[in-house]
């Protein structure tokens, strides 16, 4: 029996990367709660200190317990065939120059009765209750794939001791549990009869739980950490409980809501379909606090959190997900060299991420989503090295700034291999005491005996040792050292111009590399200009947001980042005048400036809006009146191209083809021009009630979507109801209970949710009720074949004009894809052409050799082109036949530029905006020339374009 107490070390440097805070509400949610707000607000509930053994910092070096900052371990060196990340910056911190330091984290749960909980009664009460549904698949071969579903009893049937967790064996604080036929087994700490866990064996609702569900049949996977066990059924929906009897949580009763806000379950979906591992990571009283990069300790909170992690299928990606965000797997962390190590397996504890290559290589990490960064409402950070006075088994500590970057993965020392000496994939990761080192790492195998057992350490050793184990350990767990072990980062580059209110500063290109589109970043910026260039670092970590995603960056939403720069300051006197000028008007004294500018990416482009004020303090005054400064945007393209505009590049990203070609597949159509008899009249009438149901889909889509945006727009002026209160009672000005953190981060927070919201469902709007109308039509069409059955006759023809795109219903008439408008000397003044990201978009764009770029939205351009007399069968019979009567198209003009800021939302919002010079207007096709017209006034039209 191996003894889990912790060994009295020196500690090694934390790490840190923080994640998402786990907010637990246990009030309703109610609006007429001002009052109770501020006479809560100012008597605050603390929680009662957690008693218990601190560990004490060692020197590295020193024989003697100290309490003096410890010493920061050497980095592990990078891979020899990756090159470094950014070799030709400085490091991040000079102090750290001997390495980066391990932290661990402390998910905050709050629950601070009168005080907190009632502002978030108030928010919560606005919150969206309906969120988009994350995209999915078929959820039973989760568990058939080559990485899994194996049963992985590898300590043996029901042992006397589980030494190394797998998918059907685990172990915790408090006892061990195997799986076997689908039936959760459970031995207490002690004990040594094993016994059907909670009778059953199976997850079951407790008689007095608002968390009712139908208990599965069986169970395929489980992992526990910590005081948590959870549990995946076949159709991969997750299950939970809590094995701690402390009163705080719902003691031993299943539970199957995860997440927050929407009252709902954790599921798996194709983002994680034949996942090489999955681990489970709690971190609350058992681990009590973490420390950050530069050896801070910070405590846990008051409830802690849970993580779910899973390593993807190729090995290079971790997902993850956690009690305190949507239910859904959006959110990533970027594995070792840079996203191109390949592991694996994966083990989590109180969430340190372990790691194995094929080659035997190991990476740890404590990283979830508090640590990263990315919850400034509940914690401060920082950029800067900042000692705190409390130890970690202080509750304050939680309270005091936690050190950014989260840390980085440490490579493990290799196991040394002799004789039969022999690695398997099977590997744990598990927590046994307090703080970043109190976790021992486990990697099954042989010695060089050929004996089975378990190499084992304590994290920041040096050395491994062997224990003798009878382990079952088959062949195909082994590790095959043939294999790769270093593959292929996705990391992106990209490049792209300066941007000033609007316009592209002459002379200025800027390139951004290491972009991986996870959840937190470390990019370089360049900015060049006319043989000068400039560096720096970027930070940058995902906003906190309650949209139920799939996989934003990469799908139909953008990543939204904070972004904080690193930099020497001292270098800008060393440029020439111009381009320090600028320099310091983009970066000033912003050096480590907490989340001072936002990103929006994508695998397309990344946008760094810089506002030209102080940025992200997120305190604005309160005068309504605001010195207007210039706005620079950075608009990077992953190919470098600027010709395509920010407003084609995001519909293009937020609704590429994947999400409308359901609605145009071989089973939903007819064939034009085809005779359809009556004994065809079932198969008629399906493809109708499918294309209906096809309808009504996009219906729910457009009409969710209007709703989520206005609800989430409601929860923006909620909380700034909220923000206005605490300001003007100065109770924004306390720390505790974290009001002043909450009202610091707040708004820009719930602006950025209300606005990508919005943007989700105009989009939406654009794009769905377009093929709507395409799909009606085509229903429309269809009917006709039943209407013709009902009148008796034995055969109908599907009409030939009709169509299944805006393009082909533009093509019968010979519309242009591409026109030009030329001068006098042959040059190129103007150009159009149809918006070939968008193809179910009835719209030309217009550029203009000035760089604006018109939308011209052709309004029921079905309708005018289907009542016409006659239809051309050629371009010259369009030529003679609209000669004499030009076909006239309704348009919506859509003027904009290539910064994609406010501002130039406001001009597509705001058809009275100075800015925007028209708004609608007339497109003309005479079967040889394009003409668009806008209208200038009432009975008023200006000619833009003329051109073939």
């Amino acid at each position: 029996m191996l003894n889990f107490t912790p060994k009295k070390r020196k500690l090694a440097p934390p790490k840190t990367k923080l994640k998402g805070s786990n907010l637990e509400l246990t009030h309703k949610h109610k609006i007429s709660v001002t009052l109770n707000l501020i006479q809560g607000l100012y008597r605050p509930i603390l929680s009662p200190r957690h008693p218990g053994r601190s560990l004490s910092l060692s020197k590295r070096n020193s024989g003697s317990v100290s309490t003096k900052p410890y010493r920061i371990r050497n980095p592990a060196p990078r891979h020899p065939e990756i090159a470094p990340r950014h070799p030709e910056l400085a490091p991040r911190h000079p102090e750290l120059a001997s390495g980066p330091v391990h932290t661990q984290t402390n998910r905050f749960r709050i629950k601070f009765g009168m005080t907190f909980c009632t502002i978030f009664s108030i928010l919560t009460a606005i919150i969206p209750g309906k969120f988009a549904p994350a995209e999915s698949t078929a959820k039973k071969d989760f568990f058939s794939s080559p990485h899994s579903g194996q049963i992985q009893d590898i300590n043996g049937f029901l042992p006397e001791q589980v030494y190394i967790r797998t998918r059907t064996q685990s172990y915790c604080t408090y006892g061990e549990f195997a799986l076997v036929d689908g039936r959760i087994y459970f031995k207490e700490k002690g004990e040594s009869q094993w016994k059907l866990f909670k009778q059953t064996g199976l997850p079951h609702p407790d008689p007095s739980s608002t968390d009712k569900f139908t208990p599965p049949a069986r169970i395929e996977e489980i992992c526990a950490d910590g005081d948590s066990f959870y549990a995946w059924d076949g159709e991969g929906t997750q299950y939970y409980i809590y094995l701690a009897k402390d009163g705080k949580r719902k003691d031993r009763s299943w539970l199957r809501k995860f997440g927050f806000p929407k009252n709902t379950y954790l599921s798996m979906n194709d983002l994680v379909k034949n996942y090489r591992g999955w681990s489970m990571g709690a971190r609350r009283i058992e681990v009590l606090w973490h420390e950050d990069r530069y050896g801070n300790p910070h405590h846990y909170g008051t409830m802690g959190l849970e993580t779910v992690y899973f390593l993807t299928s190729d090995g290079q990606h971790i997902r993850f997900a956690d009690s305190g965000l949507p239910q859904d797997l959006s959110r990533s962390v970027e594995v070792p060299l840079n996203g191109a190590f390949i592991a694996q397996n994966i083990s989590v504890s109180a969430d340190s991420i372990f790691l194995i290559g094929s080659r035997g290589s190991m990476y740890t990490r404590l990283i979830d989503f508090d640590t990263m960064g990315c919850d400034p409402m509940f914690f401060q950070y920082t950029y800067d090295k900042v000692e705190q006075k409390y130890s970690g088994s202080e509750y304050l500590s939680n309270y005091s700034p936690w050190a950014l970057p989260a840390e980085d993965w440490m490579e493990q020392p290799k196991i040394p291999l002799y004789g039969q000496a022999r690695l398997t994939k099977m590997i744990s990761i598990a927590q046994n005491g307090h703080g970043n080192a109190a976790r021992e790492l486990r990697v099954a195998g042989r010695d060089q005996n050929g004996n089975t057992g378990f190499y084992h350490k304590q994290i920041f050793d040096d050395e491994w040792s062997f224990t003798k184990a009878n382990l079952i350990l088959d062949e195909s767990l082994f590790l095959d050292p043939s294999q790769e072990e270093i593959g292929k980062s996705d990391n992106i580059e990209y490049s792209g111009p300066l941007i000033k209110n609007g316009k592209p500063l002459e002379g200025f290109r800027c390139f951004l590399s290491g972009a991986s589109l996870c959840s937190e970043d470390e990019c370089s910026l360049n900015i060049a200009y006319k043989g000068e260039r400039w560096k720096c670092r970027l930070f940058a970590v995902e906003k906190w947001t309650y949209m139920q995603r799939y996989d934003p960056g990469r799908d139909e939403s953008l990543r939204d980042y904070f972004i904080t720069p690193e930099f020497d300051q001292k270098e800008f006197d060393s440029y020439s005048p111009e381009f320090s000028s600028i320099l310091k008007k983009l970066f000033g004294e912003r050096n480590h400036k907490l989340f001072v500018f936002s990103a929006k990416a994508s695998l397309e482009y990344f946008q760094i809006t810089i506002n030209g004020s102080e940025g992200a303090s997120f305190l604005s005054k309160i005068s309504p009146l605001e010195q207007q400064q210039d706005t620079y945007v950075i608009f990077l393209t992953k190919r470098g191209i600027f010709q395509r505009n920010t407003i084609t590049l995001r519909t293009a990203t937020l609704f590429p083809r994947k999400n409308w070609e359901k609605y145009f597949q071989p089973e939903l159509t007819l064939q034009n021009g085809k005779s359809y008899s009556i004994k065809e009249r079932t198969q008629v009438q399906n493809v109708i009630d499918l294309n209906k149901k096809c309808a009504d889909e996009l219906k729910k889509e457009i009409n969710e979507s209007k709703k989520t945006s206005s609800s989430a727009g409601t929860s923006r002026w909620g909380y700034s109801i909220i923000d206005l209160i605490t300001r003007i009672t100065f109770l924004n000005r306390l720390n505790f209970p974290k009001i002043k953190q909450v009202t610091s981060f707040g708004n820009q927070i719930m602006t950025s949710n209300a606005e990508n919201f919005a943007q989700l469902a105009s989009y939406k709007e654009l794009i769905y009720s377009n093929i709507l109308d395409l799909v009606e039509r085509r229903i429309h069409n269809y009917s006709k074949i039943i209407e013709d059955f009902d009148a008796n006759k034995i055969i109908s023809t599907l009409n030939s004009d009709a169509k299944d795109s805006y393009v082909d219903y533009f093509d019968t008439i010979f519309l242009p894809h591409y026109a030009e408008e030329k001068d006098k000397d042959g040059g190129v003044m103007a150009s159009v052409q149809i918006a070939r990201e968008t193809p179910f978009v009835p719209a030309y764009v217009f550029f203009s050799t000035d760089g604006s770029m018109i939308i011209v939205l052709l309004k029921d351009s079905i309708g005018t082109i289907t009542s016409l007399e006659k239809l051309p069968s050629s371009a010259e019979e369009a030529e003679k036949i609209f000669a004499e009567k030009p076909v006239k198209f309704q348009v919506e003009l859509l003027l904009t530029n290539f910064s994609g800021t406010e501002k130039d939302r406001s001009v597509l919002s705001n058809k009275k905006s100075p800015e925007c010079f028209y708004d609608t207007g007339t497109l003309e096709w005479n079967g040889k020339k394009l003409t668009i017209k806008a209208r200038t006034a009432l009975y008023s039209y200006k000619e833009i374009f003329c051109g073939k």
